[in-house]
């Protein structure tokens, strides 16, 4: 039970085809729920976190094709129709965390290790932005998944 002037444990699900045209409408959905205070990074972590479910997850689309043809990639990502029901988000507010799961059907998809990406980096920086923004983050056993979890209102 919460205490007085606590926000109750909130769960909310939503079910998305899995389109690059639903991932800003669910970080404002996801952000909506929040102090403005916790917004600016989360939201940074969460379209990190979603563009990579949606591409490399439930549109299967390589990462190395994007490192030869960048402008071709965002084509064929922009344009890439989803599946139905391909990618479901669970939102869950606590008094003091926000938990976010990313469960897709797919291509199994883990992102690379957390490193610092230097200049030269081609790829990582998605995940360093995701780590940043969260304190915990947990790829599913699968690969389909992602438990993204970080204090809020502090």
């Amino acid at each position: 039970m919460a205490e007085a002037g606590e926000r109750p444990t909130r769960r909310e699900e939503r079910v998305l085809r899995g389109t690059v045209a639903e991932i800003r409408p669910t970080i404002a959905w996801v952000l909506g729920q929040l102090p403005p205070c916790d917004a600016p990074m989360l939201d940074v972590g969460l379209t990190e976190a979603l563009t990579n479910a949606v591409a490399h997850g439930v549109n299967g689309l390589d990462g190395s094709e994007r490192d030869a043809d960048y402008r071709g990639w965002l084509d064929r990502l922009a344009e890439a129709p989803g599946r139905d029901a391909g990618l479901r988000v669970t939102l869950t507010l606590e008094a003091s965390a926000l938990e976010v799961r990313l469960r897709w059907k797919g291509t199994p998809y883990a992102p690379p290790s957390l490193m610092p990406a230097g200049p030269e980096a081609v790829r990582g920086r998605g995940s360093t932005l995701i780590a940043s923004a969260f304190e915990e983050v947990e790829v599913a056993g699968d690969g389909l998944g992602l438990r993204l979890r970080t204090p809020v209102g502090q």
